[in-house]
């Protein structure tokens, strides 16, 4: 009797792991008029990559930490994968904070602004009809006595081992799919 209760909480125990949504946090802060920025990727509040990068005058972006370099995989692979996982993920929060202004001309910069403001309330609708459940925070800010380009972004979207597996799958499928075609 023991054996069976101490085998059931464990595939209770594994069902509750592989269903859980786990959060991707995500943050990246540029700075424009510097050619600098900063960007943090999280999972279970745990830090993957964490770091400051800077644009050169080519436009290439140079990081000052490296990331580990990968294997090449099977492009269709990956692609399939990431493709069907973002029908699977759950976007819970995006937030925007813009801060830009120049010293002689209020007027552009107020106007500016205000289309920053409606273009990025705009596609927060667009994304608030998909996903009902995610909350939104925009604050646009301008200055008028400073020359300044600021923009801050952060979200957090969710997704389970369940939705990985399936998109691997789901992924595997349409590589052997096109292996097939060969």
């Amino acid at each position: 009797m023991k054996v069976a209760v101490l085998i059931l909480v464990m595939v209770v125990f594994v069902i509750l792991v592989i269903t859980y949504p786990f959060k991707f946090k995500g943050a990246v802060h540029i700075n424009a008029l510097e050619n600098i920025g900063f960007a943090v990727i999280k999972v279970l509040n745990i830090r993957l990559f964490n770091g400051r990068f800077k644009v050169n005058t080519d436009g290439k972006f140079s990081f000052e930490k490296e990331k580990n370099k990968k294997k090449k995989k099977n492009k269709t692979f990956k692609n399939h994968y990431f493709l069907s996982l973002s029908k699977r993920v759950d976007v819970k929060k995006a937030e925007l904070f813009f801060n830009g202004g120049l010293e002689d001309d209020a007027c552009l910069v107020s106007m500016a602004c205000g289309y920053i403001n409606v273009f990025v309330l705009s596609i927060f609708a667009v994304f608030m009809s998909k996903y009902k459940q995610m909350k939104t925070f925009v604050l646009v800010e301008p200055e008028y006595d400073k020359n300044r380009l600021e923009l801050t972004a952060s979200g957090v979207i969710t997704f389970s081992l369940l939705d990985m597996f399936l998109s691997a799958v789901n992924g595997l499928c349409f590589m052997l799919k096109e292996r097939g075609k060969e």
